[in-house]
């Protein structure tokens, strides 16, 4: 148990402009989450605070610069 880290891989369709990851704690009372996308090489991350026993939602884009 611990700092959990995950990772997958898609292709989204032409219209998609981010994804939303849902994040959950059962046992830290005040977790941190990051969450990222990869586009090209270049990575897009948000952050936010949670809460114990509740759904946090992050949208992270699905854009590249450049």
């Amino acid at each position: 148990m611990g700092n959990e880290e995950g990772m997958d891989t898609f292709l989204p369709t032409i219209n998609k402009i981010a994804v939303t990851f849902t994040c959950r704690t059962n046992a830290a009372i005040a977790p941190v989450y990051t969450c990222k996308t990869c586009i090209f090489g270049g990575w897009n991350v948000k952050y936010k605070a949670g809460t114990l026993f509740t759904n946090i939602n992050i949208i992270v884009p699905l854009a590249a610069s450049g």
